[in-house]
């Protein structure tokens, strides 16, 4: 999906859902400290370099990154994205607009859903995930090994659950350095009373580990 043309239907997670001919940008979390920046989203936003139509993305800690997608596996566009060769940065841009032009984004069509952060909390030897589907407002609760950089607020994907009850959660990390944090989840009902260490023993056991 381009970073453009986003519309009331429009179930990314991540822009404003209303119309508008104007530039468009989305407070996700603000941290009230003069030494932050407000970290923000805009899905309208333009290559400086080449003038594709890009996601951008600023940390609370001033960090920018330009995406071409937002959503795993968080593709950075390749005109600013410095760890990406320089001489390869012009044709693999041309495939990349090309890419955004008229195809789902990878995220959806690899079944990642978009979530909301409603609360985290301790429970026994797990912490505790609330959170909502966006695209149908479906409130999950999931299962993690240990504290992650989540607050109330943030945009998630969740991978959904295969036959095990594991999935895995993928987001930006708020740092001056952007960086991609995906960590393991476990389906509450399933794990809740099995101590934390015996879960990742028998994940690893079968492979399931990211």
């Amino acid at each position: 999906m381009p970073g453009h043309n986003h519309y009331a239907y429009c179930m990314c997670g991540w822009c404003l859902k209303e119309r508008s001919e104007r530039q468009i940008t989305r407070p996700l979390f603000v941290r009230p400290r003069f030494d932050t920046y407000e970290s923000f989203t805009n899905p309208n936003a333009v290559c400086p370099e080449c003038g594709a139509p890009v996601f951008f993305y600023q940390s609370l800690y001033g960090g920018k990154v330009y995406f071409d997608e937002l959503g795993p596996p968080w593709p950075k566009h390749p005109c600013t994205d410095h760890s990406f060769p320089s001489g390869k940065r012009q044709g693999a841009n041309i495939v990349a607009t090309a890419t955004q032009s008229g195809k789902d984004a990878t995220w959806r069509t690899s079944n990642w859903q978009p979530i909301s952060v409603v609360r985290l909390y301790q429970e026994y030897d797990w912490w505790v995930l609330r959170a909502d589907i966006l695209e149908g407002r479906v409130f999950i609760r999931l299962l993690l090994e240990a504290k992650p950089t989540l607050r109330h607020g943030m945009i998630a994907h969740f991978s959904g659950w295969d036959e095990n009850g594991y999935a895995t959660i993928s987001y930006l990390d708020e740092s001056e350095v952007i960086d991609v944090i995906e960590i393991p989840a476990y389906k509450y009902a399933d794990y809740v009373f099995t101590p934390f260490e015996e879960a990742l023993t028998e994940r690893l056991k079968l492979g399931k580990m990211n």
